[in-house]
């Protein structure tokens, strides 16, 4: 019988392979690049997400985050504050946010290593103990957990949707290197283009993306994720 650990881990795992899938498939050059005015980067939406798994993740059971403590934030170098999570930042701040695949790719495997070993001890018991009271009503670790891997969720889709715009706009026949996003017949993955629709593992095609929802988040629907 599957376990609410079981539900979250696996919920990570699958924002774990869009994100691997976009830095594979996205050319090193078009990561910083808006796929329309005054949308996220790819580099932002990867970075803000996971910053806000690796803060939020440590704060509510009680470890490290890895930014400091893995010297990620020393290794990346970005021009932003120590604490900046990527809310509330203007467009030319999102522009300031420029980093490798491999760095990008690095950061997140290392917050999403230490945040999968932490859902693995969760129980049902653990779901109502209140983590913020700052909040009314007061916010509870489900609470919490919902509104991290959902916030990962919605921008690790947005970066896939992303690359597709930025993929389409090289010149030459669209997707004939292998992984390509795009790719007409690539293998259904987590996020994965497959003859041009998003379908996941059990070939679910997944909603178009509308650019709006690429704009730059000025964190005032959810800050924090203290809403869930």
């Amino acid at each position: 019988m599957a376990t609410t650990s079981d539900l979250l881990v696996d919920l990570l795992s699958r924002v774990r392979e869009n994100v691997h899938g976009v830095l594979l498939s996205t050319p090193e050059d078009r990561l910083a690049i808006p796929p329309a005015p005054g949308t996220n980067t790819i580099t932002w939406l990867v970075w803000h997400l996971t910053r806000v798994l690796d803060e939020q993740v440590a704060e509510v059971f009680g470890y490290p985050a890895v930014w400091e403590a893995g010297g990620w934030r020393a290794r990346m170098a970005l021009p932003v504050p120590p604490e900046a999570h990527g809310y509330g930042m203007a467009f030319e701040e999102v522009l300031q946010v420029r980093a490798s695949a491999e760095h990008l790719r690095g950061y997140f495997d290392a917050a999403s290593g230490a945040a999968d070993e932490a859902l693995r001890a969760v129980t049902d018991a653990d779901l109502d103990r209140v983590v913020d009271e700052n909040w009314d009503p007061p916010v509870t670790l489900a609470v919490r957990l919902v509104s991290v891997l959902d916030d990962c969720v919605q921008h690790a889709g947005q970066a896939a949707y992303a690359s597709g715009i930025l993929s389409r706009s090289l010149p030459g026949p669209v997707g004939q290197r292998e992984g390509k996003l795009g790719a007409p017949g690539a293998p259904a993955r987590h996020g994965i283009r497959s003859g041009g629709e998003l379908h996941d593992d059990r070939g679910v095609v997944a909603g178009a993306c509308p650019l709006a929802l690429l704009a730059v988040d000025d964190g005032t629907d959810d800050p924090l994720g203290q809403r869930g």
